[in-house]
Formats: structure tokens, sequence, C-alpha cells
């Protein structure tokens, strides 16, 4: 899985039973190669996917390249209160062939927000 472009959110929650809404906004995705070929998007807190958030965005058929815009929201249960480290990655769902975000200078956001139990 390749990390988006290396950037990372983090939030601290006050308590432990409070949750984290994780807003994703992922632009320009691309997926280029083969029949079937997608990209996968995974969400990940501190090293460890948390939640596939897509498995063949952008889906293409043949030798046609397709690109989208992907958005989500998503409701985390961390249970902590330490720092947590929130990030996306992608990967293109056939080994092999290409997948790319922020394709053609697009930007991407996320949001993250803290809600009391």
């Amino acid at each position: 899985m390749k990390a988006w472009l290396g950037s990372t959110w983090t939030i601290t929650p006050a308590s432990t039973s409070n949750k984290v809404i994780v807003c994703v906004s992922q632009a320009g995705v691309l997926a280029i190669g083969t029949n079937g070929n997608g990209v996968a998007i995974r969400l990940v807190r501190d090293g460890s996917t948390i939640a596939l958030m897509a498995s063949r965005l952008a889906y293409n058929q043949g030798s046609v390249s397709n690109s989208g815009h992907f958005a989500v929201t998503y409701l985390d249960s961390p249970a902590s209160v330490g720092a947590l480290v929130y990030k996306t990655t992608f990967a293109d769902a056939v080994n092999g062939d290409t997948a790319r975000v922020q394709d053609s200078s697009n930007v991407s956001t996320m949001l993250l927000l803290e809600v009391s139990q």
C-alpha cells in the first residue's frame, strides 16, 4: 500500500468513551491497466488498517483509464486518550497495474472531529 503523499492527521481524544468522526475527500483517483483494475483505499490509524473504504474505485474496463473523486465519513471508536494518527493508503486492485491519488494536482482533505459521549 502506498501512503497518501505521506500526510498524516492527529487528534487526541479527551476521554476513552469519545468517538472520532473521520471525513475523507480523496481527489484525482486514477486507475490504469488491465481490465478490472481499480484503486483500493484504506483508512489507517496508528499504523493499522481500520477500514477498507473502497476496493475498486475508478474501476476500468480494457485499456481505458478511469478517474474520479471519493468521499466517505467513518465513525471510529478508538477507546484511547493518547494521540491518534490517521492517514489513508492506496494500491491498485490488480497487482502490477497503476493506481494514483491526487492525479493532475487534485487536492485531497481529511477532517477529524471528536464526539463526546
